[in-house]
C-alpha cells in the first residue's frame, strides 16, 4: 500500500477525528449522514441525509466548486425537525462527471436529489437553503411549474445581479497535475472568490475533504472544464427569474461580502417578491457559513420556522 493510499485510508468521510475546533463542531460531525447516490442522465449525484424520513424537508445546495460535505456541520443542527438533504452537483465533490454541463442537468439533479432523500415524504412542502451557484440554480426551479412543490427558498449570498464580463471559455485550461499527500493539496486550498475566514478549523475540514485520490496523487474533487461549458446562463442572475419564483424566497447576505455589494442588495429588493426577507449576518463574507456556522444556523431556524 502506497503512502497516499494509506491517507486516503485513514479519512473516513464521516470521521471528526483529524479536525480541531470547538465542542460544537465535534458534536455536529458525530452525526453521521447517510451517504447514497441517485442517477441523473447517465451520472451518479451525490447524495447525504439526516435525520428522520417523514419529517419537513430541507434541502441544503453547495456553490461552485464546493460540495455536500461543505453542509456536514451546518446539517445537523436541523435533523431533529427535519429529514435533511444535500447533494453534490454533477462535476463537483464525489458526483460523476459529464461531458457538458447544460443548465437542465443541474435542475434535474436537484429535484433527484430532493426525491432520493426522502424529501417530499413529509406533509408539508420541502425548503431549500442554497449557497452562491447553487442558489441560482435553484432560482430557476423555484421560477419554473416545479417551484410550486417547494415551501420555501433562502438564497445565501446571492441577488439581482449583471452577467460577468469574463466568460469562462476564456479562461486557461486546467493544467494543475495534483498532489503527492493529501496534507500538500490541503494547504493549497483556496476559497474562491478569495476572501478573509477566521474559522482554520473550518477551512481545513473542507480543504480535506475537497480532495480524492486518483492514480496515486491528490487531486481537487470537480471538474475544471466544467465552468467553460455552463457558460453565461449561471454566471449572473437575472431579476426575472427572482420576480417569477413560485415559492417564497428569503435572502441571507453576509455585510462584507464581495458578491453582494449595495447594488445588488438595492436591485434585489427592488425585484423580490411580496413577502420576502432579507436578513444580513454580521461579519460575515460570501462564504457566510464558515465565517460565522452559528448565526448562519439561527437565521435559518428563524427563517425556516418551528418545525419548517
Amino acid at each position: 500500500m502506497t503512502t497516499a493510499q494509506a491517507e486516503a485510508l485513514r479519512l473516513s468521510p464521516d470521521s471528526p477525528t483529524l479536525d480541531e475546533g470547538p465542542g460544537w463542531f465535534a458534536s455536529a460531525l458525530a452525526v453521521a449522514p447517510e451517504r447514497g447516490t441517485c442517477e441523473v442522465s447517465g451520472t451518479a449525484i451525490e447524495t447525504l441525509a439526516w435525520g428522520e424520513r417523514g419529517k419537513p424537508g430541507l434541502l441544503f445546495l453547495h456553490g461552485n466548486g464546493g460540495h455536500a460535505d461543505w453542509w456536514r456541520f451546518i446539517a445537523p443542527f436541523f435533523a431533529s425537525d427535519w429529514r435533511v438533504g444535500a447533494i453534490s452537483w454533477s462535476g463537483m465533490g464525489r458526483s460523476g462527471w459529464r461531458k457538458s454541463y447544460p443548465p437542465e442537468v443541474h435542475l434535474a439533479e436537484l429535484l433527484a436529489g430532493a426525491e432520493a432523500t426522502g424529501l417530499f415524504e413529509g406533509t408539508v412542502r420541502p425548503s431549500i437553503v442554497a449557497h452562491s451557484f447553487g442558489s441560482a440554480i435553484a432560482l430557476k426551479v423555484a421560477a419554473s411549474p416545479d417551484g410550486a412543490r417547494f415551501g420555501r427558498l433562502i438564497v445565501a449570498d446571492n441577488g439581482a445581479r449583471p452577467p460577468r464580463e469574463d466568460p469562462f471559455d476564456n479562461r486557461k485550461p486546467w493544467t494543475n497535475p495534483g498532489y503527492t499527500s493529501l496534507d500538500e493539496g490541503a494547504a493549497r486550498f483556496r476559497l474562491r472568490p478569495e476572501q478573509r475566514c477566521d474559522n482554520d478549523y473550518l477551512l481545513a475540514f473542507i480543504a480535506r475533504r475537497s480532495l480524492v485520490l486518483r492514480d496515486d496523487r491528490w487531486h481537487w474533487c470537480f471538474d475544471p472544464d466544467a465552468d467553460r461549458s455552463r457558460g453565461v446562463p449561471f454566471s449572473g442572475h437575472s431579476g426575472d427569474v427572482i420576480a417569477a419564483a413560485q415559492c417564497p424566497l428569503d435572502f441571507l447576505w453576509g455585510d462584507r461580502s464581495s458578491l453582494v455589494p449595495d447594488e445588488v442588495v438595492a436591485a434585489t429588493r427592488a425585484v423580490a417578491p411580496p413577502g420576502t426577507r432579507f436578513v444580513t449576518i454580521p461579519d460575515a463574507g460570501h462564504h457566510l457559513m464558515l465565517d460565522q456556522p452559528l448565526a448562519f444556523v439561527t437565521a435559518v431556524r428563524a427563517l425556516l420556522g418551528a418545525g419548517g
